[in-house]
């Protein structure tokens, strides 16, 4: 009978425990809303994504020998250092054709306002692209300019909401020859931010 009480004072004290999370959560659902700062939305963390369902997920027309560290998604891996080419400087890196794009895509609505570009820099063997164009996934598009630097070329633009955003229409001068990207940064914020979860608790036993 002993045991008996203090087992059910302590499921007692279980469920009203149980109860005050859940009412602190559902009566203050406004203060407790998931982190939505400004940042670079595109960067893929520990490499592979950064929410459910692989995204952000890069990919793109070519990339030169199916090489892993030519690859779309070296683009987004968070990795700037631009002045070298190959396994230990990943970037995308496309064939040498007049019709390639890169694009990438968020897996959910987000609004955007800025991009910065680091294109690859091994120059004299880089050559690198003079303009390009950024279309995005509401339909609009803008066309920017490069210069030939290892520096990050920033390109600012009207909030838009969009779920991907595409790099084409790619130039450079004739003849064709290694133009790669190292890093692209999209950046930004989600358009719709989820609140934490309320806790629904179910005692199984009250007193």
């Amino acid at each position: 009978a002993k045991y008996t009480h203090f087992t059910q004072k302590r499921l007692r004290m279980k469920w009203f425990e149980q109860q005050n999370i859940a009412e602190y959560l559902g009566a203050r659902a406004e203060k407790h809303r998931l982190p939505n700062h400004y940042r670079n939305i595109a960067v893929q963390l520990s490499g592979t994504e950064g929410i459910p369902n692989g995204y952000p997920r890069a990919s793109s027309k070519s990339e030169y020998g199916n090489q892993p560290w030519f690859a779309a998604r070296c683009a987004i891996d968070g990795k700037t250092d631009n002045r070298g080419h190959g396994r230990d400087f990943p970037s995308w890196r496309p064939d040498r054709r007049d019709d390639v794009w890169w694009k990438v895509e968020f897996g959910r609505e987000v609004q955007v306002d800025k991009l910065v570009v680091y294109l690859r820099a091994e120059f004299p063997h880089d050559k690198h692209w003079r303009s390009a164009v950024l279309e995005f996934s509401d339909g609009s598009r803008q066309e920017i300019n490069f210069a030939k630097t290892a520096a990050p070329q920033s390109f600012t633009f009207d909030h838009r909401t969009v779920t991907w955003v595409k790099l084409t229409d790619l130039v450079q001068e004739e003849p064709l020859g290694w133009c790669a990207l190292t890093e692209i940064e999209v950046w930004g914020r989600d358009a719709h931010v989820p609140h934490l979860a309320t806790v629904r608790v179910e005692p199984s036993q009250r007193d």
